[in-house]
């Protein structure tokens, strides 16, 4: 939505208002990738937020890494291995030492580690939804500049975006699997909760910075589906041809695309160097207003 009004808003060169007309001529004729990418989209709808998962993305506020990344493996599996000594050779007061020291180390980190889990969790909403547009994007032929080179940016990282977010998704599995039961209590001793909130931090390292443009490309492929649904159902509506010069409007059988056909009323227009203005007039009510704006949102 946010990319289609862009668009609607602004001007843009004639060498990319053709490059987006072969997309749409192209999209047009593939029904089945346009139906489940629509489909998708209302999926995507209700559960992403690519606002927030681009803000997250980009951040560059981790966990201290000598904690999560060194200090949690290290003492966790210290602490499960005096366990297995406590159970095989009686080290029961190294046992408690190691917990109560990890338990010290969980409540001072207790602050840090939900304040980044917080923001994993308002950023990370249904990544397999996107994975899904992802894949479906990168898995269709085209042959338009313009589709091809949507599909590039997908594509052209060290694996594909579909890849790159299933794989994030996965490490986000493993973080939200820390609202167990079992796993609440085993955290305060193994760290599990601070160690897969660093993994998932881990993952913008290489992919943080792409994630922008993987938005922006899906933002382009939707608004242009959107064009091609119009096209494939209003099939009689022509393309505009341009001229580097002018001014020129040239156009036959003008109508307002959302009047229903039937109740229509087309009109020829031809603005160019020799006619600039037009006066239009008439009484109340016989659709002068209409036929302006009619004019205004062809011209967009």
């Amino acid at each position: 939505e946010e990319t289609l009004a862009a668009w609607l808003l602004a001007p843009t060169s004639l060498e990319e208002i053709k490059a987006r007309q072969l997309a749409i001529e192209e999209l047009r004729q593939l029904l089945d990738f346009r139906e489940k990418l629509a489909l998708a989209g209302e999926d995507i709808r209700v559960g992403v937020h690519p606002e927030s998962l681009i803000a997250w993305s980009e951040t560059h506020t981790r966990l201290n890494p000598k904690y999560a990344r060194v200090a949690a493996p290290i003492l966790a599996a210290l602490w499960l291995l005096s366990l297995i000594g406590w159970a095989v050779f009686g080290w029961g007061s190294i046992a408690i030492l190691l917990t109560l020291v990890n338990m010290l180390v969980t409540y001072r980190s207790r602050t840090q580690v939900e304040r980044a889990v917080a923001s994993i969790e308002e950023a990370t909403h249904d990544l397999d939804l996107l994975a899904a547009i992802f894949r479906r994007i990168e898995a269709q032929h085209f042959t338009s500049k313009k589709l091809v080179a949507l599909q590039a940016i997908l594509t052209s990282g060290k694996e594909p975006a579909s890849a790159a977010i299933s794989r994030l998704y996965r490490r986000n599995i493993w973080l939200e699997s820390h609202e167990n039961f079992f796993v609440k209590f085993a955290d305060l001793f193994i760290f599990w909760t601070a160690q897969w909130a660093a993994a998932v931090e881990a993952w913008r390292v290489p992919y943080g910075d792409a994630v922008r443009g993987w938005i922006a490309a899906i933002g382009e492929m939707e608004a242009l589906n959107a064009l091609a649904n119009y096209a494939y159902e209003q099939q009689e509506d022509s393309f505009p041809q341009f001229v580097e010069t002018g001014p020129c409007l040239d156009a036959e059988a003008l109508s307002h695309p959302l009047i229903p056909r039937a109740r229509a009323v087309a009109n020829d227009l031809k603005l160019d160097r020799e006619l600039q203005l037009l006066v239009i007039s008439g009484p109340n009510m016989v659709g002068k207003s209409t036929f302006i704006r009619c004019v205004g949102i062809n011209v967009v």
